[in-house]
């Protein structure tokens, strides 16, 4: 049996990309493929089958050393199918047969500034100091991630209330070697540190909570030299900037990119900006959307609905701005409501930002659906008529083109529920929108759009049935022979 490795860095997050490498999981198992999906960070198998509506796996997932991208070479050569499907990492492949799933392409012709930040600031910072990748907080694990390989490090774990019971049931593991767990318990500041040594260098490791009430809140760091934590307040002070050291896209060449057999883009804004940051002309492969998990309710309600995740920076949904855009519009739309549904991240930028948003909508007939089940979001979408998407706003195409929406697989399950797309004329939703529903380039011309739109029963019947009958493109079939398709042929390069 052919084996197939699929690596997706961010697979523990079950986003809208990881759904994509899921589809991709499920295409090769279907073609007689033994599917690993590769990744670094503990996954809820579990949370992933209920949340995708799997009923089993059609894969395993393979835990891989934390390493950078380019490290992970070796790996690909297992293989008889390596597939690249993970947002900014770029991986040299030596497998026979190999597909670049591209999301968004990274330029290579860079800015003299921003060749210095990606070959010179980055890698010297990354050097010069030892600081947490990430640290991911699950109900019995937490996961700490740093930037380089230790044997030996110190965890300070500090409880709302401390317990015996638990102190003895913690301890430190690793996915990849023996580790061995010394324990320090500071009773008068509920404080216990974890000094833990491993046989061999490793940048992940795994503490093991017990499930109790007293590990409920539990707040944890990595222990560091001053020297270390001067360096992580600096990284603090210019916003993305921690991010960029964390995480951030690296200077690589169009010799790794052609190491790949076949390209494929997710969408035709995606396919223009790998013609012109690349020079090639790749064939496209839409992510699959469940559209049978969505329905239109027969009675649909006068809402205006809205969905996505309230945070600042990159691809924000810009909910402030359609809050007041509705503030000046639903006085011409009595009885009209607008619905945003969404999940808020824990960071303090990202909440703050949501208790604005709330604030901001407060006096309006403005419904805030934080963390909204799947029920939920289904049944909202259902009832409402007009779906709104801002992603971009404000946002010059031409200078910063990675910060619109790359696809807009919210949009498409707006239409599988009978929604109206009315879209910003930028990115990947306005090329789904375009011939079923509406664009637009200002606020004005929402407002506009929108007024017209909701006082004539006609067209919203009409453009109803559109929007349906167009989500219906988007399948896992048609999916899996647009997949194939590729895999079976060379990409044209210009």
């Amino acid at each position: 049996m052919k084996k197939a490795g699929i690596y997706d860095r961010w697979l523990h997050t079950l986003g809208g990309g990881e759904r994509h490498t899921l589809a991709i999981a499920a295409a090769l198992a279907k073609k007689g493929y033994s599917v690993e999906l590769l990744t670094h960070r503990p996954t809820d198998t579990e949370l992933l089958k209920k949340k995708f509506g799997l009923e089993k796996l059609s894969f395993s997932i393979r835990y891989l050393p934390e390493l950078w991208d380019y490290e992970l070479t070796p790996f690909t050569k297992e293989y008889d199918l390596f597939v690249l499907s993970s947002f900014a990492d770029m991986i040299p492949s030596k497998a026979k047969q190999s597909l670049l799933s591209v999301f968004f392409p990274t330029t290579l012709k860079l800015t003299p500034k921003e060749w210095l930040t990606r070959s010179v600031v980055v890698p010297f910072v990354r050097f010069l100091f030892t600081f947490p990748l990430y640290i991911q907080k699950d109900a019995t694990q937490i996961t700490i991630g740093c930037n380089k390989p230790k044997q030996k490090a110190t965890f300070k774990l500090v409880f709302p209330k401390l317990a015996i019971s638990v102190v003895e049931q913690l301890e430190v593991t690793s996915l990849h070697t023996v580790v061995k767990t010394k324990v320090k318990v500071l009773h008068h500041s509920n404080t216990v540190e974890l000094t833990a040594t491993s046989e061999k260098p490793i940048r992940q490791w795994l503490i093991t909570l017990p499930a109790s009430q007293y590990t409920e809140g539990v707040a944890i760091q990595l222990k560091t030299s001053l020297w270390n934590q001067v360096g992580q307040r600096c990284m603090d002070i210019v916003p993305g900037w921690k991010e960029r050291f964390q995480a951030g896209p690296r200077n690589f060449s169009k010799k790794e990119v052609a190491s790949y057999t076949h390209l494929a883009s997710i969408s035709k804004y995606t396919k223009k900006w790998v013609a012109q940051y690349w020079g090639i002309n790749t064939p496209i492969a839409y992510p699959p959307v469940p559209i049978t998990d969505f329905y239109s309710s027969e009675r649909k309600q006068k809402w205006i609905v809205s969905t996505g995740r309230f945070f600042v920076g990159g691809h924000s949904k810009k909910q402030l701005e359609m809050v007041e855009a509705f503030r000046q519009l639903h006085t011409e739309l009595p009885g009209w409501e607008l619905h945003l549904i969404g999940s808020v991240n824990d960071a303090p930028i990202h909440r703050a930002y949501f208790e604005k948003v709330a604030a901001a909508a407060k006096d309006l007939p403005v419904v805030i659906h934080e963390n909204a089940s799947f029920e939920e979001l289904t049944s909202v979408l259902s009832k409402s008529r007009i779906y709104w998407h801002a992603t971009g706003l404000d946002i010059n195409e031409e200078k910063y083109p990675v910060m619109l929406e790359h696809f807009g697989l919210t949009v498409i399950e707006a239409m599988a529920s009978g929604c109206i797309p009315v879209v910003i004329n930028k990115g990947g939703p306005a090329e789904i929108a375009r011939d079923v529903g509406y664009t637009w380039n200002t606020l004005e011309e929402l407002q506009h759009i929108t007024k017209h739109l909701a006082k004539d029963p006609a067209r919203l019947r009409q453009f109803k049935e559109k929007a349906l009958t167009a989500s219906t493109q988007y399948t896992q079939e048609n999916f899996e022979t647009q997949l194939f398709d590729i895999l079976e042929s060379s990409n044209e390069k210009n």
